[in-house]
């Protein structure tokens, strides 16, 4: 009697631990998911910054404002430039 009883306990105890062990799972996916998403997103706006810095030199600039006011005057290298 006193075995089964013993049994029944350790049984109903490693149940319980596998589903605890389960849910720290899920818990630990979630977390490195977000974390994966906010690595993402700051790497696209370290990108963004990189582009806004660019424009903000002056020759890029001038560059800029000719492709727009002129852009039937832009050379060969001023439209890999833009484009790049």
């Amino acid at each position: 009697m006193k075995s089964e009883n013993l049994k029944y306990w350790t049984a109903l105890l490693a149940n319980i631990g596998v589903i605890v062990g389960l849910l720290f799972l899920v818990l630990e996916m979630r977390q490195n998911s977000a974390i994966a998403t906010a690595q993402v997103r700051m790497e696209y706006a370290a990108t963004w910054r990189t582009i806004d810095g660019a424009r903000q030199e002056k020759s890029f600039a001038e560059l800029i404002n000719k492709s727009l006011v002129e852009p039937e005057t832009l050379s060969v290298a001023e439209i890999i430039q833009l484009d790049a």
